[in-house]
């Protein structure tokens, strides 16, 4: 988990500090949607299994190692579910292209 989570940070640091530089002070709004997006995908994939992980663990130690490797996959699925279907709202919506490109690549850190 410690793995993951440093991996989460590093991507989302760098996605905030080469993003905007790439986008220009004129496309900051793409930015600001494209967070918006990321984050409700985001939600969708995580779906609480943290705090349900926790809880279960907590009850049986011994499950642990299956329900952590089950909570991983799920969200790596989830998370490409919900990351797909808002890069399809994006464009079902029309945004501008430059927009639609940042929602790919926030929403690409979701899974």
């Amino acid at each position: 988990m410690f793995a993951g989570q440093t991996i989460t940070w590093t991507l989302t640091a760098l996605t905030l500090a080469l993003l905007p530089r790439y986008l220009g002070p004129g496309h900051m709004g793409a930015l600001g949607i494209s967070l918006s997006f990321s984050n409700l995908a985001s939600t969708a994939a995580g779906l609480g299994m943290a705090t349900l992980i926790t809880k279960d663990v907590a009850r049986d130690h011994e499950a642990a190692e299956r329900m952590l490797g089950t909570a991983v996959w799920l969200h790596v699925i989830l998370g490409l579910a919900a990351a797909g279907a808002s890069v399809a709202v994006g464009q079902a919506l029309g945004y501008a292209s430059m927009t639609q490109w940042a929602i790919l690549v926030n929403c690409g850190i979701v899974p």
